[in-house]
């Protein structure tokens, strides 16, 4: 395969920009951070969140498979469309 690089935008309401014009939908759960382009392509990132990067694989509904890293910086996850029970500080909430 190949590599490339682009910058990613994350926004608090659950969108994404990239540098190239991609854009889509994110949300995190328990420490995983899945984001998923627009049609065409739809393509599927998947990556488990430590520290200041998220690594992972990636899919297409074509079958096309891959791997990134993302290093994360100003992003908006303490208030994320999460999943799971966890409050804007990222602490579980009590049930």
């Amino acid at each position: 395969g190949s590599y490339s690089s682009t910058t990613i935008t994350f926004a608090a309401g659950g969108t994404f920009t990239t540098g190239d014009g991609g854009a889509g939908t994110w949300v995190t759960v328990e420490g995983m951070l899945t984001f998923t382009f627009n049609a065409p392509s739809r393509t599927t990132y998947s990556s488990v969140m430590m520290g200041s990067t998220a690594t992972g694989i990636n899919t297409t509904f074509a079958g096309l498979n891959g791997c990134h890293n993302i290093r994360l910086g100003n992003v908006p996850f303490a208030a994320t469309p999460n999943l799971d029970s966890r409050r804007s500080d990222g602490l579980l909430a009590k049930s």
